[in-house]
């Protein structure tokens, strides 16, 4: 019946439209409700009834300029909100959500493109070790119903997830390891870098003159440090934010660039759970990485550190910060977070997960525009709650989007509000001119480099949500970034308010809380996890671990809140899983010569949990783990592309050696049904 009568008013009362979507999605709200109290839902109903009446009152629409109707409106939506909250709590705390088959998970760690090439190193090896096809029935990856990624890890989850092209390239890779040696390169990578390797406004690919003046697209061999600004320089070229690079690289797959997370899946998929692990940054609070835990690290002397930058620094800028009230003490520097679905499940599907840890439904933002000659403006957002942006209609956010946050490993710098664009170009291009100095015979090369870092200066390395539940939590995120940069880095006050109504936030790699994506899957409660490493930051996750890691080890100096979180989720002793892992892991025998892989590793051990507050882990419970560590040569990225497609075929090889076989048996019964 207040469906029915929901659309008769729509129909009557088109000057009312605005209106009357605070009365759907008030009636979604409910509709979502799970066993709710009769006192509860008589009064959302009574709300329903009054919103409705004065609906159709009002017969005419008020006069009053632009800010005091958004005003009006805002404050109509924050009661709405208000009155709802107690039943959005309800139902979050009564709803029983839809369980996955098992409890069995795989996990992908962080690692760039080191990560991607080293996962499809193995998913190829042990097809080629099995005979097996992508396409098989119950075959690779059947068995756990879960899977959890970050960073790199997701960008090989998506594709696997959503390519038919992709699982071809790995059947071709599997069907002979060292013959295809090239297929990565050739069918991935190449066409990758060539949507980026031009100039803006060109169709000519950018040529990059080597030490013997010779013409060279990709192999430049500078050193992993320059070789990364170089890479993330020209890779920035062509888009102002890192999901437009991200979106390039999972059309290369190849994909649809536009595909949303309810799009349909490849068989094997169908009807799991992925969830993306990423971190959200959470200044204001006083817990890890902080600067009240940090007060000597560099940005913390300098003034800086206290504020989330949307955009500008320290003196004028559009940011926030975070208020906890009383959990405040407990907020570190960056919350983990995930954005999790029902593969297959289409638009519409609820995520199977909270977004984050409960216990900070209360917290709220605070924003601060400082950006105006004449005042500075303040304002709220709502409780962030269940993150209800996060809980619905999930199936309508972009991949690009969800794999851009969880492999956002510069997103960090939102944290250091205190740089000056201006300042930092200038220093970039003091460095370039010193390293032409160095090494004159590539000037051209640092030339070009100097035009790169520019770009890396003015690149959004975050990406952006808000808590605007219908499925468009991404979109209008983005969308309000757009708006800010397009402004000169502010937004006007009718725009701030309508900011800080729909709760813009940022979001960043789940490297900073957790890469390996295994406290992820331990706190939605896995009891086994198939665990593939391309690092040795695993054993950051047992107890006696550091508290904070630096992402850029300089002179042991202390970058907090620039730096990642150790959040221990396991009781073990990190150095007695050390020795264990040391003593206990079987090493495969390597393909020779090996110019890339330098060793993979295999172990199975038990873990107990312990109490961890940031991800909502209870001591207590044994967790089977079953780790396989690839280490090469490789670093995340950099100009040497065909060295990673010389990584995924020494690992096949390596996985389909006589040699190896009882090794190659193990993992694939860990993963196959």
């Amino acid at each position: 019946t207040t469906l029915v009568l929901a659309q008769a008013l729509r129909n009557r009362l088109n000057s009312q439209l605005e209106h009357l979507k605070f009365v759907s999605g008030a009636m979604r709200s409910v509709s979502r409700a799970s066993r709710p109290s009769p006192c509860t839902r008589h009064l959302a109903y009574l709300l329903l009834c009054a919103l409705c009446i004065s609906a159709f009152a009002a017969e005419d629409p008020p006069t009053c300029d632009g800010a005091a109707c958004t005003t009006e409106e805002d404050e109509v939506s924050e009661l709405l909100q208000r009155k709802l909250k107690s039943l959005e709590l309800e139902r979050d705390a009564n709803e029983e959500r839809k369980q996955p088959e098992n409890n069995l998970w795989v996990t992908f760690e962080g690692g760039g493109f080191r990560a991607l090439s080293a996962y499809v190193g193995i998913t190829a090896g042990l097809l080629a070790a099995k005979g097996a096809k992508m396409s098989d029935k119950d075959g690779i990856f059947s068995r756990a119903a879960n899977i959890g990624s970050n960073s790199g890890g997701s960008w090989f989850s998506s594709m696997l997830i959503y390519s038919k092209g992709f699982l071809d390239k790995i059947d071709t890779i599997a069907s002979d390891p060292k013959g295809q040696e090239m297929t990565w390169y050739n069918t991935f990578l190449a066409p990758f870098l060539e949507n980026l390797l031009v100039e803006p406004g060109s169709t000519a690919p950018l040529k990059i003159p080597d030490e013997n003046g010779h013409d060279s697209n990709l192999d430049i061999d500078l050193g992993s440090i320059i070789e990364i600004l170089l890479e993330l320089g020209f890779a920035v070229g062509m888009s102002t934010n890192w999901e437009g690079l991200v979106k390039e690289l999972f059309k290369a797959s190849p994909a649809d660039a536009n595909l949303q997370l309810g799009s349909p899946v490849n068989a094997w998929a169908q009807g799991k759970i992925w969830r993306a692990a990423v971190s959200i940054p959470t200044l204001g609070g006083e817990g890890t990485g902080t600067c009240e835990q940090n007060p000597s690290s560099l940005f913390c002397l300098s003034g800086g550190g206290a504020q989330v930058t949307i955009r500008g620094n320290k003196s004028k800028h559009l940011a926030y910060k975070v208020n906890a009230g009383s959990q405040a003490k407990y907020v570190p520097a960056f919350l983990p977070a995930g954005i999790s679905v029902w593969l297959g499940d289409g638009i519409l599907s609820r995520s199977p997960h909270r977004f984050t840890v409960p216990r900070f439904r209360n917290m709220f933002f605070e924003y601060e525009d400082a950006g105006l000659a004449d005042e500075v403006l303040t304002a709220n957002s709502p409780p962030v709650g269940v993150w209800s942006a996060f809980e619905f209609e999930v199936g309508k956010f972009p991949i690009s989007a969800v794999i851009g946050a969880s492999s956002a490993f510069l997103g960090g710098l939102v944290m250091i509000n205190q740089l000056n664009a201006g300042d930092v170009q200038q220093a970039l291009h003091e460095l370039t001119n010193s390293l032409k100095t160095l090494v004159p015979s590539l000037a051209p090369a640092f030339d070009q480099l100097d035009k790169w870092l520019y770009n890396l200066a003015n690149t959004d390395w975050s990406l952006w949500g808000s808590n605007k539940a219908d499925g468009t939590g991404l979109e209008v995120g983005r969308s309000w970034h757009t708006t800010a940069v397009q402004d000169g880095g502010f937004v006007d006050k009718t725009q701030f308010k309508k900011m800080a109504g729909q709760g813009m936030f940022s979001m960043v790699d789940g490297g900073y809380t957790d890469n390996t994506a295994v406290a992820t899957a331990v706190a939605q409660g896995a009891t086994e996890v198939t665990v593939f490493l391309n690092g040795d930051g695993f054993f950051n996750l047992f107890q006696g671990s550091e508290d904070v890691y630096q992402l850029i080890e300089l002179l042991d100096i202390n970058m907090c809140p620039f730096c990642t979180m150790g959040f221990q989720v396991f009781s073990n002793n990190t150095k007695l899983m050390q020795d264990l892992f040391k003593k206990g892991a079987k090493t495969l025998q390597i393909v020779q010569p090996a110019k890339c892989l330098r060793s993979i590793k295999i172990i199975q051990f038990d873990a107990m949990t312990q109490d961890n507050l940031w991800f909502g882990v209870s001591k207590g419970r044994l967790v089977h783990l079953n780790v396989v560590q690839v280490l090469s040569t490789l670093g995340m990225g950099g100009f040497g592309y065909r060295d990673y497609s010389i990584l995924v075929s020494e690992v096949a090889q390596t996985l389909a050696m006589p040699e190896n076989k009882e090794h190659a048996d193990t993992i694939w019964k860990w993963v196959t049904k």
